[in-house]
């Protein structure tokens, strides 16, 4: 399964764009989620500038941590009662 993603690609300004990726295997106890809308919050727009105080990230990212959906796939060791839910990730 692919999906697309905002990617920071360096810790240059504004290094960034979209791209398609292939999910990674999915883990016994984890879920894939649809995303219906990703938040942008202040951090992400720190990094997108440059800004000094993100040398601990390690490139490249994805950007938008702030996200809500509908969970499509789950692990097996986790509930399929969880399929279909909606849920927000708290970041």
């Amino acid at each position: 399964m692919k999906n697309i993603a905002f990617v920071k690609k360096s810790d240059q300004k504004h290094d960034v764009s979209f791209v398609e990726q292939e999910l990674p295997e999915l883990k016994p106890d984890e879920c894939v989620i649809k995303v219906n809308a990703v938040g942008i919050c202040g951090s992400d727009l720190h990094m997108y500038e440059g800004a000094k105080g993100y040398e601990w990230v390690t490139y490249p990212l994805v950007l938008g941590h702030e996200v809500t959906g509908t969970i499509i796939e789950v692990g097996q060791d986790v509930s399929e009662d969880f399929l279909s839910k909606r849920i927000v990730i708290d970041p």
